[in-house]
């Protein structure tokens, strides 16, 4: 439909849940693409109370799976969020109304039920301190996911993948995954259509003036007390940090009640906690902070980690969690660390501070690479040079 990836563009971001100003960011996204002069309106099928409704296109299932809603939506690329949450006959009739097809997998590499199953049961579902009840509960529902289900939903991810133009993945490691997974499957036709851009990050974030110091601070942002989070572990480790004899300054910013976190607090002097803090005070915190920890279970796409590398923090995570260790590269912009050992996670803190304090680290450099790759202009502008399927191989035939 488009004449050239730099004229006038319609674009159509596809939300199959409530829309609301999250961690995705949807809403800037939207109004960045206008701000470019292009067309661009998010999808979903109800909007939330706070949110921008001029910015919304409301629809319903049945409206996906028919041509002629697609023909008078005229867009030129259509970005569903998520894997499994749209039908493929809903991303056929996207391609064949002339919209370039982009699936947002918002993932670490794993896709299907059937990939690494062991792994998903001992982190999500095996931890020994759930309630016996708790586990039970989950891990028969694990059970059913992989046993009864993981084929037929792994067949849908597959279908759906087979009717996109490009599967966005938003970082290096969890597309290396991803591509072995689909090699295994026999789908070499998909690998072709893996591409990775990263998340596009608030302006509060990527667009600040970046500081010339930073304060020793250790930052945790999110739902802490969430069992994704791995709270017992992280509440382990901050104990220890705030005994040390000359200790770094922890600072959680947490959305939703965490009393353990809030007693930590209360505890010692170098703790401070805020709940459900605005994405401006946040990247103001962010912007004096040297180092942004995780000591999450599984992770997708770890938006908090590419907001403080924008903000010219390093990083602190696992180091069997891909979208980290894809952001952290080695040691050149944090350090990752072994799972299992609480000695380990305090060491790697240990060595970031020191880094630190040894001009090892340099945060403009920091914030300046990733502000490259992930703000919004940079996102949207490699977003609106993807050519349809059709165009690829037109271009690659002699």
């Amino acid at each position: 439909m488009r004449s050239s990836a730099i004229g006038f563009s319609r674009l159509g971001l596809f939300i199959n849940a409530a829309a609301k100003e999250g961690a995705i960011c949807a809403f800037d996204l939207v109004r960045h693409v206008r701000g470019m002069g292009h067309s661009m309106s998010l999808y979903a099928p109800r909007i939330h109370n706070s949110a921008d409704s001029s910015l919304w296109k409301p629809f319903v299932e049945t409206d996906l799976n028919d041509a002629g809603w697609w023909r008078i939506q005229h867009l030129d690329l259509a970005i569903f969020y998520g894997m499994g949450t749209f039908s493929s006959l809903a991303l056929r009739q996207a391609r064949q109304s002339g919209a370039t097809v982009i699936i947002e997998c918002d993932s670490d590499g794993t896709v299907s039920p059937l990939q690494s199953p062991l792994r998903r049961l001992r982190l999500a579902h095996m931890d020994s301190r759930l309630p016996f009840l708790t586990r039970l509960r989950s891990g028969k529902a694990w059970l059913a996911n992989w046993i009864l289900h993981g084929r037929s939903r792994e067949r849908v991810i597959l279908s759906a993948f087979s009717e996109a133009d490009y599967i966005k993945v938003e970082s290096e490691g969890p597309a290396s995954i991803l591509k072995r997974f689909l090699l295994k499957r026999g789908r070499g036709d998909l690998v072709k259509k893996v591409i990775v851009i990263p998340f596009a990050v608030r302006e509060c974030f990527s667009a600040s003036i970046i500081p010339s110091q930073k304060k020793p601070t250790v930052l945790l942002a999110g739902r802490l007390a969430a069992h994704q989070k791995g709270p017992v572990e992280t509440l382990d480790v901050l104990r220890r940090l705030s005994e040390f004899a000359a200790p770094a300054q922890i600072e959680m910013h947490i959305r939703g009640d965490a009393p353990e976190f809030d007693a930590l607090a209360a505890r010692y002097p170098t703790v401070s906690v805020y709940h459900d803090s605005p994405q401006a005070f946040l990247a103001a915190r962010m912007r004096e902070a040297q180092i942004a920890f995780s000591r999450s279970r599984w992770e997708t796409t770890p938006v908090f980690g590419l907001e403080a590398l924008c903000s010219g923090c390093t990083l602190l995570a696992p180091n069997d969690l891909p979208g980290y260790t894809s952001l952290i590269q080695g040691d050149r912009f944090g350090t990752s660390y072994p799972r299992g050992c609480t000695e380990s996670a305090i060491a790697a803190v240990r060595t970031e501070l020191s880094n630190w304090r040894e001009g090892k680290r340099c945060l403009t450099t920091i914030a300046s690479n990733w502000r490259e790759q992930c703000s919004l202009d940079s996102v949207v502008r490699r977003i609106l040079q993807l050519q349809p399927l059709s165009a690829r191989h037109a271009t690659a035939t002699p």
